[in-house]
């Protein structure tokens, strides 16, 4: 994606826990810029996408609705943040 279209970017989650999980109140941390997430439940092994750029929010699918990429190819680190600000996941980008 780097430095070209925010359409093309997206952090997809996966819930490899034996529970549901619940996303209210996380943040998804993209290189130091912080999105809530929406209030949805994961499955467990349910995957989740959250694109940088604009659209229609599904069950599956969240639209930060961003005119420009959050992400670069330089290695961002992408962060999964829960309510209690302790880290879930985090991953490279790149």
């Amino acid at each position: 994606a780097g430095h070209g279209d925010p359409l093309e970017e997206s952090v997809t989650l996966r819930n490899a826990a034996t529970e549901s999980v619940e996303l209210a109140g996380y943040v998804l941390d993209l290189g130091g810029q912080r999105d809530d997430l929406p209030d949805t439940t994961l499955a467990p092994g349910e995957t989740f996408t959250v694109h940088i750029g604009p659209g229609t929010d599904t069950d599956t699918d969240h639209y930060l609705g961003r005119g420009a990429p959050a992400l670069n190819d330089e290695g961002d680190t992408v962060t999964v943040v829960g309510p209690d600000d302790a880290v879930s996941a985090r991953r490279v980008y790149g």
